[in-house]
């Protein structure tokens, strides 16, 4: 039987180098922009998450939140930006389920400063259309099994086509 789970942290809140605390402590120090922290084991039981501008200290927390953790879970928690700009935290479940062999799960989640969105391959077949920005509600994520293998993807504004991707 699973004790706690797995948990993975993302920063995802450009031009901010932060330290993270997690209950208090200091737990992720001068954590960059586009850092990816885990998977980390954790016991479970209920998590207060502080983020602050590096070397601020915990009474500097720009965003606050909170996490359970439970036996078995596997979650990401996403530092953020609205489309507007505001920061904000976001916790994902994971689905780790089981696959057929030969396949691979792409999970994409919108969670960009940007506005709606559509996920292409490079020859501009679809793979997602309409993502919105977490904060605007669903939906925002996009999720498919898929063969295993390389893919060239390309992020558009939603109904523009490949041709005007942005990344």
């Amino acid at each position: 039987q699973e004790s706690g789970g797995k948990v993975t942290v993302i920063h995802g809140i450009p031009g901010l180098t932060v330290d993270v605390f997690v209950n208090g402590e200091l737990t992720l120090p001068g954590f960059e922009p586009g850092d990816v922290a885990g998977p980390l084991d954790l016991p479970a039981g209920d998590y207060a998450l502080a983020i602050a501008p590096e070397g601020a200290g915990i009474d500097a927390a720009v965003l606050t939140g909170s996490a359970a953790v439970t036996d078995g879970l596997n979650a990401s928690i996403v530092a953020y930006l609205s489309e507007m700009g505001d920061p904000g935290i976001a916790i994902f479940v994971n689905d780790t389920s089981a696959i057929a062999a030969g396949a691979s799960r792409l999970v994409v989640r919108h969670t960009a400063a940007a506005p709606t969105v559509d996920i292409l391959l490079a020859d501009g077949t679809p793979l997602f259309e309409g993502l919105t920005n977490f904060a605007n509600g669903a939906p925002f994520e996009g999720k498919a099994d898929v063969p295993a293998g390389n893919y060239d993807v390309r992020i558009a504004p939603a109904g523009a086509g490949v041709e005007a991707a942005v990344f």
